[in-house]
């Protein structure tokens, strides 16, 4: 399992793009990977409001309303490590 830290985080009430509408709020946040690496990524399985810099949180597979084929999963970042 790929594990990291928040380094910044954005909330936000918009759909980017009419296919996400089902899907905010969110949040958008940068992850620093224990191994190194970034990641730019969304935050899933808390409250937006829940969310904060620095708190650990893993990498998870998630199926996005967006890209409803069961085959197409975007990386995703969850809550707690």
């Amino acid at each position: 399992m790929i594990h990291g830290r928040l380094a910044a985080r954005r909330h936000t009430n918009d759909a980017i793009d009419p296919g996400f509408a089902g899907e905010v709020p969110y949040v958008v946040a940068l992850i620093e990977l224990d191994e190194g690496p970034r990641l730019l990524s969304n935050i899933i399985g808390i409250p937006p409001e829940a969310v904060a810099c620095d708190m650990p949180v893993r990498v998870v597979s998630a199926r996005s309303l967006r890209f409803p084929s069961p085959r197409e999963h975007l990386p995703a970042a969850a809550g707690g490590a």
